[in-house]
């Protein structure tokens, strides 16, 4: 079956990065068949602005958007003490099939790509290989930072918790705050282990 042909390993031209002055492959070279449903910016992302960026605000940055996110919890519980609460089951909807259709696509492009390194390279080079080479660039790179920025947006989901007046459990805003200050200081840090986490939870959120 065509999809299952992979190009040899000597037949594959890397691509270079610039800035992070090291070669990388994307899954599409390994298997030819895939690069036509691959857009031209998936194909050419380069991570370094959005590294960068991450580096020169960590922690600052996450640190006041986990504090600012804390203050909506309790300004807005408070607030909502003595009101009716919102309805608002369409706009959850909507809100919650957009971040699956998100989280699944995320899926699409980074899963394959891992399972890739972990056929093609030891369990040792899939965890301890530099990001920019392993993961960061490309395609798969283009994912990864979506995933990690998507992290700010994804604190609505505890808006509609309060102005529901759903019951917020601590574990619901304690997991938004890490996760965000984790990933933030993973993606500033290049963690080579990174693109493991960014697969599973895609899938996760995916299902």
């Amino acid at each position: 079956m065509s999809f299952l042909i992979r190009t040899p390993a000597d037949q594959i031209k890397p691509y270079f990065s610039e800035a992070a002055q090291t070669h990388y492959t994307q899954l599409f070279q390994h298997f030819p068949i895939l690069e036509r449903t691959y857009f031209p910016f998936e194909k050419n992302f380069h991570a370094e602005p959005f590294v960068n960026f991450a580096k020169a605000t960590w922690p600052a940055l996450p640190l006041a958007l986990c504090t600012l996110y804390a203050l909506m919890i309790v300004v807005g519980s408070r607030v909502m003490k003595n009101r009716e609460r919102f309805d608002w089951r369409g706009p959850l909807a909507y809100w919650n099939l957009c971040l699956s259709l998100f989280s699944f696509c995320g899926m699409l492009r980074t899963v394959p790509h891992l399972l890739n390194n972990i056929t093609t390279l030891s369990f040792r080079e899939t965890v301890c290989t530099s990001a920019a080479k392993a993961y960061g660039e490309g395609a798969c790179g283009l994912w990864v930072m979506l995933f990690i920025f998507s992290k700010i947006p994804e604190l609505v989901d505890t808006v509609f918790i309060v102005f529901r007046k759903s019951k917020l459990q601590f574990l619901h805003w304690y997991h938004h705050i890490t996760v965000l200050l984790f990933c933030w200081h993973s993606y500033a840090t290049e963690s080579s282990t990174g693109l493991y986490f960014v697969a599973m939870n895609y899938s996760v959120h995916a299902i």
